[in-house]
């Protein structure tokens, strides 16, 4: 009788020592609700207007971990994730956007080429993340061309601020740069309305 109580209790302690306290991993889009990637793909089969290069970005930032920046260090979530690499959400979020605003759009896919379009849109990241001041910052250049490349149609730095956030709350870190996004893509909505 001991040693089944004994046998039990090492069990117990066993599986109790397995059980972890970390959070399940959380995935966040930036653009404007729903499956980015499929939307992005219907929009091929009418005439594409603007094609969204892959955005490049600062290397701390290719990784798809939301990032927070703390005295002048990087410090990634654990637990809070981009759905898809942080240079195709940008781009295709932005794409998703400018469709919003009435400008057939298509973002970066690795999957799939380019289709037939007027425009290229090619943006630089600076910053993209939250600060331990509450701040959330999105900054960066965007520059627009023609789709042969020849000429430059207008090229513009852009720096979108956020405030209210509450470091470590990823939640709304991912709700504040989704925002930027959409404030950064009607900047470029507007150059291509001029």
């Amino acid at each position: 009788m001991i040693g089944k109580a004994r046998r039990q209790l090492l069990i117990l302690v066993m599986v109790s020592g397995c059980a972890t306290t970390e959070p399940l991993p959380t995935f966040y889009t930036l653009g404007p609700g729903g499956d980015v990637q499929s939307k992005a793909k219907q929009s091929t089969a009418w005439s594409v207007r603007v094609y969204v290069n892959r955005v490049i970005l600062p290397s701390s930032l290719y990784r798809t971990n939301l990032a927070s920046f703390r005295n002048n260090r990087v410090q990634y979530s654990s637990s809070a994730f981009w759905a898809a690499p942080l240079d195709q959400e940008i781009a295709q979020a932005v794409a998703l956007n400018l469709k919003r605003f009435g400008v057939s759009a298509v973002g970066f896919d690795p999957m799939a080429s380019a289709p037939p379009h007027s425009y290229d849109v090619t943006i630089r990241i600076t910053q993209c993340g939250g600060y331990e001041t509450g701040e959330v910052v999105l900054s960066g250049v965007w520059e627009l061309r023609s789709a042969s490349g020849d000429s430059i149609i207008g090229s513009k730095p852009f720096a979108v601020h956020r405030s209210g956030w509450q470091p470590g709350h990823y939640p709304s870190l991912a709700a504040l740069l989704a925002d930027e996004v959409t404030e950064l893509s009607k900047q470029i909505a507007s150059g291509l309305h001029r």
